[in-house]
């Protein structure tokens, strides 16, 4: 199953034809609403948008992200149904914890999900790629379907090493927001991203704190190390691979991927663009999405 090229389809063509950012203001212009759970003494903060119908999508952002990076992406699969967009603990609106583990953000986002209403479709990117993986391993039976979107399973904990020393570097502190705004960029990426989508991400990543500004999302985070392919499980219920060309699951590592993941998994490539998807080709991710939650939804 192959991606449109870069301007096939209505949806993606008006992402070549829009320079002028219409369409981002468009979906951007109603604010979701919020909501908040307590999971294990935590403060979980939520967004949703859309009104009950066929089956919810919850939406899960990678690490050090948060749940705006989906805010121009929500919209469009809010037809019909509730989307959802979390903060997993650590990240964005919710609150820090002591320490993380991938087993605790599951909970999380399986309470969102049971709040959502049953058998919701869930899609995770990069981190949030592993966190959905393991919930359908767990909760599989619970679930409508999920997407996996660009999460790079590696061979070994080795490989993640220059990461977790992250864990270590406390947030340096600047005087303005605008000026800490201004230096956010989605690494690694391979296409330009439109000014406007990057500004809006970089000026929601920024907090303020008692002596300035800093990134939003604890350091401690990168304590979590990534997952390993040999963690992968069959899951229960239906799981799609999507794969950025040039982004961090090669192609050989998606094959395997899919192999373990059994007979209902699927894989497909979006071209010509990096790791961070939703900010360099966002329509034609959201086309494929919004294929997938239709498919899953009405079979």
């Amino acid at each position: 199953m192959t991606a449109s090229s870069a301007c096939d389809g209505p949806a993606v063509e008006s992402e070549c034809a829009d320079p002028d950012r219409t369409w981002f203001d468009r979906v951007t212009a109603v604010p979701p609403g919020k909501g908040e759970i307590v999971v294990d003494g935590a403060r979980i903060a939520y967004r949703v948008w859309g009104e009950d119908g066929d089956r919810a999508v919850v939406l899960v952002h990678g690490s050090a992200a948060h749940s705006r990076w989906w805010d121009h992406l929500a919209p469009w699969l809010a037809t019909n149904r509730r989307v959802f967009a979390l903060d997993l603990s650590g990240h964005g609106d919710s609150d820090h914890r002591d320490s993380y583990s991938r087993a605790q953000w599951v909970a999380e986002v399986m309470a969102v999900a049971q709040a959502s209403g049953p058998r919701p479709i869930v899609i995770g990117h990069s981190l949030g790629g592993f966190v959905v993986l393991d919930a359908a391993a767990c909760h599989g039976a619970e679930l409508g379907g999920v997407v996996v979107v660009d999460s790079p399973v590696k061979d070994s904990h080795a490989q993640t090493l220059p990461l977790r020393e992250r864990a270590r570097r406390p947030h340096r502190i600047h005087a303005s927001a605008d000026e800490l705004a201004d230096r956010f960029t989605a690494l690694p990426q391979s296409r330009p991203i439109a000014p406007h989508l990057e500004r809006y991400v970089g000026r929601e990543s920024v907090r303020r704190r008692e002596n300035g500004y800093s990134w939003h999302f604890d350091p401690k985070i990168f304590e979590c190390t990534p997952m390993l392919i040999d963690e992968v499980l069959p899951t229960s219920c239906p799981v799609a691979v999507v794969r950025a060309e040039h982004g961090s699951l090669d192609a050989a590592m998606c094959r395997r991927l899919v192999e373990r993941l059994g007979p209902r998994a699927v894989a497909f490539d979006i071209p010509d663009c990096g790791h961070s998807l939703m900010l360099e080709r966002p329509l034609a991710l959201v086309s494929a999405l919004s294929a997938l939650v239709t498919w899953w939804s009405t079979n």
